[in-house]
């Protein structure tokens, strides 16, 4: 391993400005450099312009080198790009006072070098799909401040060419600010010019191969390097994959496209809990690690999470294309109950779900029915512990596997009966639950209305944003609410997220309530009463006894609509 690697310290201009193009692979993820991060990177090395700090070290960049003058950018990708967009914005402050020549210096760093004089320039850095259009049109072609910022805020544009421009953006205004202070933008370029080439360092490891790269990446996080979970699971995949790196690395690609980076992680672990079982004691990665290790394991593992990757996004999506192959009559149920998943947030179940899907499709919604109510039941209202359930789900799941089917009624009394909260158990969790989610809160009661409600138009289930969601006893309570501690003992604070002070209203009736008193709100009631509602116009005044008495009557009516079986 040692003879293929190579490292020497660098200066980051001196890396820049060789002339070698630096290529961020299709499988590395998009630019993800926050203000948190990129501000951080600019403090860093700004010490080193006043001479705060006479010299600074970036880190490692780690490059395999095998393709000479093309390198692959294996770590150390954000680094690079955060520092070419401060030069475009230096670049940008230059011609706009008319410095053509120095703004062509600055102009080198970011551009490959040619045996010949080529017409068309090339940026030096070749970013990912994702992010190499953004980069070249907006960064490495300089558009005006005036776009850039426009297109930071652009909800149309996905997330990292926004960052991209927030961080020119950024990089932008401290320079400008350099020049408030009254340094003149030759002087400024100057001394930036002079750190990134004399006072800026980075470690530049050279590898022959990826696979050598990424026992390196392990190595140094042995050794104290910070990598997240996630790049240490696809550094050792694509390490252990040897010769099938390239179909390791694509079935990576579409995983990351279908779920992202940050619910990357929790899918591998459910995924594995659904397939393989508990993790043990050294966990999830150390485990993976331990069993899939030879290029065959590693194929065939990667392209099972593939596989797996859109039905987990379908999980916390409702609008899903998957759903959209169940038959007619169960997809508006399916919907439901995958919104219903998305704003409880019960994700243990998906240990289950991932299995009903991968083999059994068919007892899929009735599944999830039993699913959601428990999952209701014993962890959104009673709170009870969810490492208890953990083994059961497990075991649910095992089983559907190896039988080929999703028997709901099966499973429920081997896996979970004994673990269920009885009515008593619920009914009282219930009767004192507080709910600060208005989302959950909004959930709650527009499925009690609509097991109430005869009639179609008096349902919520149609147009879930016709109605918002109405704290009886307001949030922010005015000088008319001020009542006796008799009326709310321990403080009216105590009472305005218990589930009996909400209701729901149409969302235009609802702008006229404010923190209008009781009896105002009463007559706004009546005017568009869903059934939920009716129940607090036969009160006459509105106190802590009112509010358990109707949380004690949604308590019963709760007992009805989550339950298993129904």
């Amino acid at each position: 391993m040692t003879t293929s690697i190579s490292s020497q310290v660098i200066s980051l201009g001196s890396l820049l400005r060789c002339g070698d193009s630096y290529v961020v692979p299709p499988y590395q993820r998009n630019y993800a450099w926050d203000e948190g991060q990129f501000g951080v990177f600019w403090f860093d090395i700004s010490k080193t312009f006043t001479g705060a700090a006479p010299e600074y070290f970036l880190g490692s960049v780690v490059i395999n080198n095998s393709q000479a003058p093309e390198h692959v950018v294996i770590d150390g990708q954000q680094r690079l790009i955060t520092t070419s967009v401060l030069l475009s914005a230096l670049r940008s402050h230059l011609k706009s006072e008319g410095l053509t020549a120095m703004a062509a210096s600055v102009e080198d760093f970011l551009i490959k070098s040619a045996p010949q004089q080529k017409l068309f320039k090339q940026p030096c850095l070749v970013l990912n799909k994702t992010d190499k259009g953004f980069y070249e049109n907006h960064i490495f072609h300089a558009r005006p401040l005036a776009e850039m910022q426009r297109l930071a805020e652009d909800e149309h544009a996905s997330p990292s060419n926004r960052l991209l421009a927030e961080c020119f953006c950024f990089m932008h205004r401290r320079i400008g600010e350099m020049r408030d202070g009254g340094l003149g933008i030759e002087a400024i370029a100057d001394t930036i010019v002079g750190s990134l080439n004399e006072r800026v360092f980075v470690i530049r490891i050279d590898v022959k191969d990826d696979y050598n790269a990424f026992l390196l990446f392990e190595t140094l996080n042995d050794r104290g390097l910070e990598l997240s979970e996630a790049d240490l699971l696809k550094n050792h995949l694509f390490a252990a994959s040897r010769d099938r790196l390239g179909e390791t690395q694509r079935n990576w690609e579409v995983m990351e496209q279908d779920l992202g980076s940050e619910r990357l992680i929790k899918f591998v672990r459910h995924h594995w809990l659904s397939t393989r079982g508990p993790i043990g004691e050294r966990g999830l990665y150390s485990d993976i690690k331990a069993a899939i290790a030879t290029p065959e394991d590693v194929a065939a593992y990667s392209e099972s999470l593939c596989d797996a990757s859109s039905l987990y996004a379908a999980l916390s999506d409702p609008r899903h294309h998957l759903w959209g192959g169940f038959p007619n009559q169960q997809q508006p149920a399916i919907r439901n109950l995958v919104e219903a998943i998305e704003i409880l947030r019960p994700e243990q179940l998906f240990i289950v779900l991932l299995a009903a899907l991968e083999v059994d499709k068919r007892g899929f919604l009735e599944l999830t029915r039993m699913l959601v109510n428990f999952t209701f039941r014993y962890s959104t209202i009673c709170n009870l512990s969810p490492s208890a359930i953990l083994q059961p789900f497990i075991g649910a799941a095992r089983d559907i596997r190896e039988t080929g089917a999703a028997r709901t009624e099966e499973l429920f009394k081997k896996h979970l009966a004994t673990l269920y909260p009885d009515d008593s158990q619920f009914h009282s969790a219930f009767s004192r639950k507080v709910i600060r989610s208005n989302a959950q809160a909004r959930y709650v009661l527009a499925r009690i209305n609509d097991h109430l409600s005869a009639k179609p138009s008096m349902r919520t289930e149609g147009d879930r944003f016709a109605t918002d969601l109405e704290h009886i006893l307001p949030k922010r309570h005015n000088g008319s609410w001020e009542t006796s501690r008799r009326d709310f003992p321990g403080g009216i604070d105590k009472y305005v997220y218990r589930l009996g002070n909400m209701t729901l209203i149409s969302a235009e009736l609802n702008g006229r309530l404010g923190n209008a008193d009781f009896e105002t709100k009463k007559k706004v009631f009546d005017e568009d009463c869903l059934e939920i509602t009716q129940k607090v116009l036969s009160a006459e005044k509105w106190t802590a006894e009112e509010i358990k008495s109707r949380q004690n009557w949604l308590a019963s009516l709760a007992c009805k609509i989550w339950r298993y079986p129904g």
